[in-house]
Formats: structure tokens, C-alpha cells, sequence
């Protein structure tokens, strides 16, 4: 059984939900490491901190990119991201929105 589809009523056991995410994925960027500037042409996306310092550049806008800071990426816009350390990896969650249908 699809764990997105709804459970069927007589085997049930399995929690239904409609899911907003395309995907979601654990980046680490090096110490001095560099994600070069790139246009979002599918998914609309939320950048996450986890752990170390960085910058998300974000329309020519730069923003910090720490534990606990959310970075939100609109469709068409350009990224870029750098660890801003050059001793610690920088740790965040890439989360893609499923395109409106």
C-alpha cells in the first residue's frame, strides 16, 4: 500500500496524510565550501539551518543561514550559499515544495 494513498477500511493501520514536500534533503557544505548561484525552476523551497555559519543568498539579498534560521526560496529566484567557517562543515535541510497544481 501507497503510505501517501488513504488507508482502506478493513486492513487499515496506516496513517493517511497528503504530503506539501517534493522533498526534503540533509546538506553539508564544507568549511569555505560554495553553492553557486542557480535559478529555482521547479519547487518552490525552504532552506533550514542546522548547524555552523553561513550565507544564503537569496535574490541578491544575503541572509544568515544558522541553526534555527529559515530562508525561504521562491519559485524563480536565484540561490547561492556559502559556509561561511573555515573550520566547520555547515549543516542544513533543503525542503521542496510540490509545485500548485
Amino acid at each position: 500500500m501507497d503510505p501517501l494513498s488513504p488507508a482502506d477500511e478493513e486492513g487499515g493501520g496506516i496513517l493517511a496524510f497528503t504530503t506539501a514536500f517534493a522533498a526534503v534533503l540533509a546538506c553539508a557544505l564544507d568549511p569555505g565550501g560554495r553553492v553557486g548561484r542557480h535559478v529555482q525552476q521547479a519547487c518552490p523551497e525552504l532552506v533550514i539551518g542546522l548547524a555552523g555559519r553561513g550565507t544564503a543568498t537569496v535574490a541578491g539579498r544575503e541572509l544568515p543561514l544558522i541553526a534555527g534560521s529559515v530562508v525561504e526560496l521562491p519559485l524563480g529566484d536565484h540561490l547561492a550559499i556559502r559556509n561561511d567557517s573555515d573550520e566547520d562543515a555547515l549543516h542544513y535541510l533543503i525542503v521542496k515544495a510540490r509545485p500548485a497544481r
